[in-house]
C-alpha cells in the first residue's frame, strides 16, 4: 500500500480509506479485491 501510495503521490491510507470492500488484516497488511488491486497496478 505504500508503494502505491509512493507511485500516485498520494498517502496510502488515502487509497485504503477510498478502496470500496478493503479488508484490513492484522499486522496492517491489506487485502484489496483484485479489481482494485488492477485498478493500482494500471
Amino acid at each position: 500500500v505504500r508503494h502505491f501510495g509512493r507511485l500516485l503521490d498520494i498517502p496510502g491510507y488515502q487509497i485504503v480509506r477510498d478502496l470500496d470492500r478493503t479488508e484490513a488484516l492484522p499486522g496492517n497488511c491489506f487485502l484489496l479485491p483484485a479489481s482494485s488491486f488492477l485498478y493500482l497496478t494500471g
